[in-house]
């Protein structure tokens, strides 16, 4: 069978009546229709019908779920195309906008090490005074992600020695 949107009523016939009789969907869209799963259903979505209790009806008052593209805003010639979006949280934007200095400080800039000189590959054990409540997350890190608390104390550190120092 063949997607035709002219035809939409003769194919949701169609799959209904394959539906049920036990065909799973995926099964009908695969081998009646040549599509991948998903497909037809999210194409049915999309105009107006609905699933339910494994047969798809149409929506009441709903024939087409098409919206209109963004429109475009030009405020200068040279500048690029701007969008509106409704749905911008425009609070959101101004609290990110206020802040986006500390948040360019978490973006690593480079990927080489500013102390790779001070690292000397070997691990010795040492003794360092820390916040209980700080070292049971780091031991609960450690054994969930499969990883020594060193790793984490010495990448703590590192990130600390490049960031702040």
């Amino acid at each position: 069978m063949e997607w035709n949107k002219d035809n939409i009523d003769e194919i949701v016939e169609f799959i209904n009546r394959e539906l049920k009789t036990g065909r799973p969907m995926n099964n009908i869209e695969l081998e009646e229709f040549g599509v991948n799963e998903r497909v037809i259903h999210k194409r049915l979505l999309r105009i107006g019908y609905k699933k339910i209790d494994n047969q798809y009806r149409l929506q009441d008052g709903i024939t087409s779920n098409i919206t209109e593209k963004p429109k475009v805003i030009n405020k200068v010639k040279n500048e690029s195309n701007i969008t509106r979006n409704s749905d911008l949280d425009m609070d959101k934007l101004n609290l990110l906008l206020a802040n986006i200095d500390k948040i360019l400080k978490l973006i690593p800039t480079d990927t080489t090490s500013n102390i790779t000189h001070l690292k000397s590959g070997s691990n010795e054990v040492r003794s360092l005074r820390i916040d209980t409540g700080l070292y049971e997350a780091i031991k609960n890190r450690a054994s969930r992600d499969n990883i020594n608390i060193s790793a984490i104390v010495n990448k703590a550190l590192e990130d600390y020695l490049n960031n702040y120092l």
